[in-house]
């Protein structure tokens, strides 16, 4: 293994640590299965529900509207989807700079880095279309 590719793993498994520490969290409405974004924070210290009026704002829902079946947890498809996308990048960097042009491995290297790709923009796609 060389320099670069070391530099790359340990930028990898830095991300990977960080992404498990501080993983996407999710506001669900159970009565009508709608989702938002509730951010990113530590592990154990979910967030906090807001008010009524804030999580009806949040849902866009109306003034008579319930909101006694609203809670946080973890957003599973997200966190997978992250941990997904850094093994494939980071695997697909370490073996793209193999010193070494093996055309075999220089082509799974790219494969698994446009895997990542792949499943980052899934993740944008997630994040901007189905959780807004």
């Amino acid at each position: 293994m060389n320099r670069k590719q070391l530099y790359i793993l340990l930028v990898g498994v830095f991300l990977f640590t960080l992404s498990e520490l501080f993983p996407a969290w999710v506001y669900e409405d159970e009565n009508t299965s709608v989702r938002r974004s509730a951010g990113y924070h530590f592990r154990f210290t979910p967030p906090q529900l807001k008010s009524p009026t804030e999580m009806r704002k949040i849902f866009k829902l109306k003034e008579t509207d319930p909101t006694q079946f609203m809670w946080v947890h973890r957003d599973g498809i997200r966190v997978l989807g992250q941990r997904l996308a850094i093994l494939f990048l980071t695997a697909g960097a370490v073996l793209i700079c193999f010193n070494r042009r093996v055309l075999l491995v220089y082509v799974f290297g790219w494969l698994c880095f446009c895997l990542g790709l792949g499943v980052v923009a899934l993740l944008i796609f997630h994040v901007f279309f189905l959780l807004s």
